[in-house]
């Protein structure tokens, strides 16, 4: 195959999990272009990790033609020998082969909530009508030189860590979090997203030291080179803990009302704990420090 067309309109973790079906597609095609229909800054991670070649934005005007009676989408941009996508919708998938899609794969990472299979396997199932899938599927990813070295401004033999999460209801207590800190003899990254400006505030507040650093709102690709430097990593349920594992941060995931059985990141160095207390977050971070 010569071009493949990738759609995913997720979040970052969302993303991450489908990982492995783009590497799984570049490892049979490696002289294949792959082009991403999806958030760039979001997408931005396969390009620089060198999974994806090129990406259209998902919130372009033409894209919503996609789902009605009359596609309409830029000369070549969908014109390619299979396309795997992620936003599931009948008429969306047609419209994907007139527009010059010679096969679809349709695929999701969101089973039924009494469904025991974990979101990277069940993305992965979308390659099983083309013998690609390979499971257990772990997402990795491989950061470029670049963006490892690109967030120059942190102290050396860091941790990092990650208090936000998309949902409320998965942060881990403040208490715990101001407990898990002040006990870390090592350099502290705080790594946080557009919305979580008040919850590294008030972690702050109740602090016993000083932050030494607060990373919020760079790029993900720099996110992802910055992980790779971190001698350990803590974070609840969210995409930066899912990216952490990608690549190779050894990983503490703290959840709680999800079931990590099925949602939890994968690798050979992460660590998940449900409902923990603070004493076990600082046993787990004090063995990988000494």
């Amino acid at each position: 195959m010569n071009r493949l067309v990738f759609v995913h309109a997720g979040a970052v973790g969302d993303f991450v999990v489908t990982l492995p079906v783009l590497e799984a597609l570049r490892d049979a095609n490696p002289s294949a272009r792959i082009t991403i229909l999806g958030r760039p800054h979001i997408a931005a991670l396969a390009l620089d990790g060198g999974l994806a070649d090129s990406v259209f934005d998902v919130e372009r005007a033409w894209v919503s033609t996609l789902f009605g009676p009359h596609p309409s989408a830029p000369k070549d941009v969908l014109r390619c020998d299979l396309c795997v996508t992620f936003l599931l919708d009948p008429t969306f998938a047609r419209n994907l082969c007139a527009c010059g899609a010679a096969r679809v794969l349709e695929g999701t990472y969101q089973g039924p909530d009494d469904d025991e299979v974990h979101w990277a396997d069940l993305a992965m199932s979308v390659l099983d009508p083309v013998g690609l899938a390979r499971r257990p599927a772990v997402p990795r990813l491989r950061p470029s030189p670049a963006s490892i070295a690109a967030i120059a401004d942190v102290p050396e033999r860091f941790v990092a860590v990650n208090p936000g999460t998309g949902g409320v209801r998965k942060r881990w207590p403040i208490d715990c979090w101001t407990s898990l800190l002040d006990a870390v003899d090592a350099p502290l990254v705080v790594l946080g997203g557009p919305g979580d400006e008040e919850l590294v505030k008030e972690i702050r507040c109740t602090l016993g030291r000083a932050l030494t650093s607060w990373i919020v709102d760079r790029p993900l690709p720099a996110v992802a080179g910055l992980l790779t430097r971190a001698r350990a990593y803590v974070g609840c349920d969210s995409g930066i803990t899912h990216l952490a594992a990608a690549v190779g941060c050894p990983t503490l995931a703290l959840f709680g009302p999800t079931d990590p059985a099925r949602f939890a990141p994968r690798g050979e160095q992460v660590t998940t704990l449900r409902n923990a207390t603070a004493a076990a977050a600082i046993a787990w971070l004090q063995e990988r420090l000494h």
